[in-house]
């Protein structure tokens, strides 16, 4: 059984993210999208988790939380969309 931890989102991550996007959905991406997407937000910072194995040093799973500004009764907050959420079989 691997042994998973559960931790957020570290730019040097990426690459990892990329390997991951690309077994589970057959998609490539760069380390450039993921710094765009989840980093450089103009609404804010990401609160992406990942799922990553000690033993093999991979991401083996994420829940991608991308930051948006929407409004709440006429003010305005940051709320979280999820989205790019993979998990290896």
């Amino acid at each position: 059984m691997p042994k998973l931890s559960y931790r957020p989102y570290r730019p040097e991550d990426a690459e990892k993210l990329c390997r991951l996007q690309a077994a589970v959905f057959g998609i490539a991406r760069t380390p450039d999208y993921w710094q765009w997407k989840y980093r450089d937000n103009p609404a804010g910072n990401n609160n992406t988790w990942v799922a990553e194995d000690a033993e093999s040093d991979s991401i083996v799973g994420m829940n991608g939380l991308v930051p948006i500004r929407i409004g709440v009764y006429g003010e305005q907050v940051i709320a979280f969309q999820s989205l790019d959420i993979a998990v290896l079989e």
